[in-house]
């Protein structure tokens, strides 16, 4: 929060820092840090460019970590917020390609390697490599891009590999994964690029890039017995309702009411979707510019969309069941945006 000055009156105003990023290509700018009312409205406080893309962003603690999704390397930066500005404080550089995701866990990171598919687990100082997984490589063509991992409780990481229909299951002590990974086969070609949780609702969702569809299911689907997906718990259901052939789901995320919105890479849309009960389409809106890469809510509702190919990150409110449009400001290539501080 902060006190605005007008007319010589003093007002507080509650907001938030947010940190946006993107594809930079040593081009422009690829970090902006900016400051969000609770109506949306957003201002640019500061810039900073990484020059390598930092496609993805997360937080553990008080330190922000960048992703360098570069196609002949991986890298992972550390970052300080001081001043209205952030501050570079360590970077680790290490074999892999497209790294496209990172995660927190028990004072790890977690860090997929699209186009290499490696996994990675990190310490958190930016020391060592804890554990590596090398993906699939065999001599049917499969081959690994691993894109996202979640955490559902402390003995368990979830790995989604978009390139070989696969969801991995490793089991973890003080957060790093030991023993047999399991492998759970996905429907061919239905490429699983995400995976959240509803846990109020017990309900994880699997967001499939190349079929364009989302898949319902228990949230504990992975403690099933069976290495094919358990389909018998599902519901599927596509992620636009427009008529399209070349439509891929990027980024989506989870609200407090268990309402999930997915970005529509082709249609340019924002689809909203219940978990509580029927799991159909609750509308779906422009998303105000081109392929919608990352989206993150608020408890308040507020949704940001990082819009890579217009170079934009756009608000909106969720009222009502109705998605408007608040504000907008500039980033090249943008690609992920996430809060990092204020109130």
């Amino acid at each position: 929060m902060f006190w605005d000055k007008q007319d010589g009156k003093a007002e507080l105003v509650m907001g938030q820092y947010y940190l946006a990023s993107g594809y930079s290509h040593g081009q422009k700018d690829d970090m902006v840090l900016f400051w969000a009312e609770g109506s949306g409205k957003m201002e640019i406080v500061s810039t900073y460019r990484q020059g390598d893309s930092p496609s993805f962003l997360c937080t553990m603690g008080k330190r922000i970590y960048a992703v360098s999704e570069h196609p002949s390397y991986a890298a992972v930066t550390a970052y300080g917020l001081q001043k209205d500005k952030i501050i570079s404080i360590k970077r680790m550089e290490f074999t892999g390609a497209g790294l496209c995701h990172l995660s927190a866990g028990q004072q790890v990171l977690y860090a997929g390697c699209y186009g290499s598919g490696h996994l990675y687990v990190l310490d958190g100082q930016l020391k060592d490599i804890l554990y590596c997984y090398e993906g699939r490589k065999d001599l049917k063509g499969v081959t690994s891009h691993m894109h996202w991992t979640a955490v559902p409780d402390s003995n368990t990481l979830l790995g989604a590999d978009c390139g070989s229909d696969r969801i991995y299951v490793f089991s973890l002590k003080d957060g790093i994964p030991y023993g047999r990974v399991r492998e759970i086969l996905l429907k061919k070609g239905s490429g699983p690029r995400q995976i959240l949780f509803d846990r109020k609702r017990e309900v994880a969702v699997i967001v499939n890039e190349q079929d364009g569809t989302l898949l319902f299911t228990k949230s504990r689907f992975w403690e099933q017995k069976s290495d094919i997906f358990p389909w018998e718990t599902a519901e599927r259901v596509p992620v636009t309702q427009r008529k399209s052939h070349r439509n891929y789901p990027g980024g989506a995320c989870v609200n407090s009411r268990g309402e999930v919105f997915v970005s529509n890479r082709g249609e340019n849309t924002i689809g909203v979707f219940g978990t509580d009960g029927g799991y159909g389409c609750q509308g779906e809106w422009d998303c105000g510019g081109n392929w919608p890469r990352y989206l993150h809510v608020t408890e308040e509702n507020i949704l940001f969309a990082a819009c890579e190919r217009s170079g934009r990150v756009n608000s909106f409110l969720y009222r009502d069941g109705q998605l408007m449009e608040a504000d907008s400001i500039p980033l090249y290539g943008a690609a992920c945006v996430i809060p990092v501080g204020g109130g």
